[in-house]
């Protein structure tokens, strides 16, 4: 059996754009039209890390440990 790896309540946080809100949020609150043509004074990198959906539950230990204390997770 599948366990759930959200609750119900974290994945109602969790915002899937499709393409036309995508851009339109994404004008909406960014002042650049491509994500390569970031200024570096926009952003500052924490960490990277590669996700693999072939090891779910590792992966999803990304959310659970950096994402603590946030409302909401857009993703374009």
């Amino acid at each position: 059996m599948h366990k759930n790896l959200f609750t119900i309540d974290e994945k109602k946080r969790i915002f899937f754009l499709d393409t036309e809100e995508s851009s339109h949020f994404w004008d909406m609150i960014l002042p650049f039209e491509h994500l390569m043509n970031i200024n570096s004074s926009f952003y500052s990198i924490l960490e990277k890390i590669n996700l693999d959906v072939n090891f779910p539950k590792e992966s999803s230990l990304f959310f659970k440990n950096k994402l603590t204390n946030i409302s909401s997770i857009f993703f374009f």
